[in-house]
């Protein structure tokens, strides 16, 4: 009998190691199926003794081992597996969930094993010094230089990944790469059924000429040995960052990979983050090519004050659309041109506030602030709020349900813009108009985004809808565009809120052929001139001080420790943690939106100097918190 250590690859699952017993022999690296809480899951082997050598700890264990259930082939290169026990470190989190989250759940369930990834003799490295460069360029020239790079690897031998943050920039890219490279070219994401990613991955090994892979984060984990060069395609999206707990990024893991591996990095957008910059200021990473501060295009933006045009508008009612935008609807209704609106948030109005005291209509159930709704019952039109949150519904016909819990007063207003606001106003001025609309209340598939899209670009003279969901499915051109409802975004408890807005405002802008007009209360915001302008540099430099004043990263790695609890227990609590913390500067506070309505969310932020993390003393302690806390390393939000 063998005692087997096994990694688990699975969330929920707080232990590093567990231990179980098999009758035959498990070699280390295999994948085997084990249960925890009655549940069968992945695991990785790390390690295998003779049960004879370990039979007076088994006597003692204080629990019976279970056995292992299914043996598989192992499928994970020590290279990758190196890569990964640095990310679980760096996000001081288990290293099987790093191994669950960037290996497709297909490819565990059903591993395979093919001789061209095994045979190849593998190089044993430790931080080798590699290639890290910058690409700051427009999307065009960025692809084109990718399909250059990617015959002069090929030449060499050598096979490239080539990393998207959404399926829909996979399936974009894979149009252009497979011209020309068609059958040296595989393209991988979860929208493939089971039945195809698993024959195209084991055609992808099979291959014995070098190949570029087209996919999402989940994919990085295929064993290749010829893998060369590993590029972080739009860099700057979010969504590289896993929402489930723990919290992961993608672009951290393809680094230690890059390095554990051997393999260039380039991360390629149009505007980098403001991190990445930094590193390239830095001399940390090189160019590529010259990194462009400038991105031309030939489309006019227009900032709109929307107070002084509230005060121009018809009898002085407040309106989501200002003058020049009803205007140039107009216009393009009458050229038979295409518009592209991007609303800033869902539903009517973002919030909705007490006119009298301040309070903010907010969820019963989770206390999150509750959005303004249409909804449409028959031949009757009632409005009714929804939590964005939790999807608790609450309607506002029945007395004292739209009157301020605190106070009373019946003066609720609603505030911000959302996209039935401004759809309803486009209907009312211009009922003939073809109007389309994408957000999440009307469209839940890829492929019912994908079919609007389609419509929107055969209809001419149409206005498509959208909130930022929609950015990825605009493939081609717009004539005009505009953006209602940005100054939403502004009130994000978030330090990267304004990096944020910036990447939305040079994305819509990219994609507009003539005209761009941003709408907002705030024009003095000079970021919103220069996105509009394609100018960088100035945005760069002003946020670069602004972190720098505020310690915020890239000068430091923030850590941020959370936990739900209540109002009595919250200080003892915060200061029982805080003594766990001794000798590091943290600061502890209260979120303003709870996590439940009878409870609130709790908060230490510790700022560790960037060269100083990953800090083994203090990894230690937050790996011994108890499941409760929260660790967000690197959080978007610090609330």
């Amino acid at each position: 009998m063998k005692l087997v250590t096994v990694i688990p690859i699975a969330r929920g699952v707080f232990r590093d190691t567990l231990t179980y017993w098999s009758g035959k022999e498990v070699a280390l690296g295999a994948i085997v199926t084990v249960t925890v809480r009655s549940r069968p899951i992945n695991a990785l082997v790390v390690g295998v003794e003779d049960a004879g050598a370990a039979k007076a700890n088994i006597k003692s264990a204080p629990f019976a081992l279970k056995k292992i259930t299914g043996v598989k082939p192992d499928i994970f290169m020590p290279e990758f597996i190196r890569a990964s026990e640095r990310t679980a470190k760096y996000f001081a989190t288990s290293m099987g969930s790093v191994l669950q989250a960037f290996t497709p759940k297909n490819i565990l369930d059903v591993p395979i094993s093919v001789p061209f990834a095994k045979n190849k003799p593998r190089t044993e490295s430790k931080n080798l010094k590699i290639e890290k460069l910058a690409f700051q360029t427009n999307d065009d020239e960025r692809l084109t230089s990718y399909k250059s790079l990617v015959r002069e690897e090929f030449a060499k031998k050598f096979s490239v990944f080539i990393c998207f943050p959404t399926i829909e920039d996979v399936k974009r890219s894979a149009v252009l790469f497979e011209k020309g490279i068609k059958e040296y070219t595989f393209v991988f994401h979860s929208g493939l059924s089971k039945k195809t990613m698993l024959l195209e991955w084991a055609r992808a090994l099979k291959e014995k000429h070098p190949i570029v892979i087209l996919a999402t984060p989940s994919f990085i984990s295929i064993p290749r040995d010829d893998i060369k060069t590993i590029i972080v395609e739009e860099e700057n999206s979010r969504s590289y960052k896993t929402i489930q707990r723990p919290e992961l990024d993608m672009r951290i893991f393809a680094e230690y990979y890059a390095e554990e591996h051997g393999a260039k990095l380039i991360l390629g957008d149009s505007f980098l983050r403001t991190e990445t910059i930094h590193r390239y200021n830095e001399r940390e990473l090189l160019e590529f090519t010259a990194v462009k501060f400038r991105l031309f295009n030939q489309a006019a933006g227009t900032i709109i004050d929307m107070k002084k045009s509230r005060d121009t508008a018809v009898g002085k009612t407040w309106s989501a659309l200002s003058y020049e935008l009803r205007a140039l609807i107009e216009l393009n209704h009458r050229e038979h041109e295409n518009m592209f609106i991007l609303a800033g948030r869902r539903g009517l109005a973002p919030t909705t506030v007490c006119n009298d005291c301040g309070t903010i209509v907010s969820c019963k159930n989770c206390g999150a602030p509750l959005v303004l709704h249409e909804n449409k019952k028959g031949l009757k039109v009632k409005n009714e709020f929804l939590c964005h949150k939790c999807e608790a519904k609450q309607t506002i016909e029945k007395d004292g349900e739209d009157r301020c819990e605190k106070c009373g007063s019946w003066r609720l207003a609603p505030l911000g813009v959302g996209i039935e606001n401004v759809s309803m106003e486009i209907k009312a001025e211009l009922p003939e108009l073809k109007i389309f609309r994408i957000d999440s209340d009307t469209v839940k598939t890829d492929t019912a985004i994908t079919k609007i899209i389609n419509d929107f670009y055969n209809t001419r003279g149409a206005v498509l809808i959208g909130t930022e969901m929609a950015l990825p499915y605009l493939q081609k051109p717009v004539d005009s565009s505009a953006i209602v409802g940005i100054d939403s975004y502004l009130i994000i408890p978030d330090f990267r809120i304004n990096e944020k807005i910036f990447s939305l405002i040079l994305s819509l802008r990219t994609k507009t052929r003539k005209a761009v007009i941003l709408q907002t209360q705030e024009p003095e915001r000079g970021f919103f001139d220069y996105a509009l302008r394609g100018d960088l540099l100035p945005f760069y430099r002003k946020e670069l001080l602004e972190r720098k004043k505020f310690n915020y990263p890239p000068f430091t790695v923030l850590i941020k420790i959370s936990w739900e609890t209540k109002y009595e227990r919250a200080e003892k609590e915060t200061s029982d943690t805080a003594a766990r913390l001794e000798g590091y500067s943290i600061h502890s506070y209260i979120s303003p939106i709870p996590g439940k309505k009878t409870g609130l969310r709790a908060n230490i932020l510790i700022k560790i100097p960037h060269d100083k993390w990953v800090d083994e003393k203090l990894l230690a302690i937050l790996k011994k918190l108890s499941p409760k806390y929260t660790v967000s390393v690197d959080p978007d939000s610090l609330f």
